[in-house]
């Protein structure tokens, strides 16, 4: 490999980031699809997108109407699996100069 694009950088999870997926994974059990989506849409939607009339509405209308919403099980399976996480020791296999993108909003 000559190239290699990091389009996140995550290596493992950390308590905090546990805490914050399990709380989630929590209300998602305990809430109604669309109180949840109310809640979590601050995280996915920059201020410029709340600003945006009629934005909001349209992606909780698109999140209540998807067909493939994921079952509750799977939601916790894949949590587990994004805290458990962990490739710190794999990094020094890294060969070549990673390009890191960042953008507006992202520090």
């Amino acid at each position: 490999m000559s190239r290699l694009a990091l389009i996140t950088s995550y290596t493992s999870g950390d308590p905090r980031g546990t805490a914050i997926v399990d709380g989630l994974g929590q209300l998602r059990k305990r809430l109604s699809r669309e109180e949840y989506s109310r809640i979590v849409f601050p995280w996915l939607y920059t201020a410029q997108e709340y600003q945006t009339p009629g934005f909001v509405e349209e992606a909780l209308r698109r999140a209540l109407d998807n067909p493939l919403h994921q079952e509750q099980k799977a939601y916790e399976r894949q949590s587990r699996a994004t805290t458990t996480f962990y490739s710190e020791d794999h990094l020094h296999q890294i060969g070549c100069p990673p390009l890191l993108v960042f953008g507006e909003g992202t520090s």
